[in-house]
This record gives structure tokens, sequence and C-alpha cells, in this order.
């Protein structure tokens, strides 16, 4: 994942970049220049962002840090950090995926003739 959809999840936490730029102590600006790869976060908004997502302070940075390092050798050092938790989320989203689709799909228990519960003295034949 990238830091923009770190700040995404963030707005939709706080239903605007406004609010989530408030919590994190930054402008909103500053919060929007982030979001568009223009700026990486300051340390104390990736510390709050991650508090607030519930995932490690280590790979919000690590996005952060990939927004505005252009040395290939830190580049690389980072970005492994930034795949694990891609995949990690990316199975997350799998499983839940499957859950909800197991749940629609299961077909439900069966009432044998519900006519003659709704209707009684009603004769069907086939």
């Amino acid at each position: 994942m990238e830091l923009r959809d770190y700040i995404n999840l963030g707005i939709v936490e706080f239903g605007t970049i406004s609010a989530l730029a408030e919590e994190l102590g930054l402008q909103r600006e500053s919060l929007s220049a982030a979001k568009h790869h223009r700026r990486g976060l300051p340390a104390y908004a990736i510390a709050k962002l991650s508090e607030i997502l519930e995932i490690d302070p280590l790979v919000l940075m690590a996005a952060s840090e990939l927004v505005t390092e252009r040395n290939e050798e830190k580049r690389g050092y980072w970005l492994p950090f930034v795949i694990e938790h891609a995949n990690i989320a990316r199975i997350a989203s799998y499983v839940l995926i499957l859950s909800v689709v197991t749940n629609f799909v299961t077909a439900t228990n069966a009432e044998a003739a519900p006519l003659l519960t709704l209707a009684p003295g009603i004769v069907c034949i086939m």
C-alpha cells in the first residue's frame, strides 16, 4: 500500500481530510500534499496515524519515506516493509471476501410445505 492509501483509510475513519489533519496536528494543505505524494508525513503524524489505523508505525514510516527518498539503495531498504504489509492486507481482504460470499451463497434451511402452515385447508396438486 502507498502513503495515499493509508491517508485515505484515515479520512474514512474521521470523515474529512480536515478532521484527519486536525487529529494528526497538521495543516490540511500539508496532509493533502502528503496524500498526493508531494511530501512525506512528519514523525508525530506517522505515529498518530499508525495508532489510529492500528498498524506498525514502521510500515507507515516506510510508506512516507518512499514518497520522498530518491536514493535507490535507501528505497530498497524501505520497500520490503510496505510490500510485506500489503501482502498481509491482501490476504485479509481475500478472507473477508470469501466469508461474505460464503454467507450469501450458502443455502438456508428449507421448510417442508410452507403453504400448509400459511393457509390451512388448501390442497395443492402437482
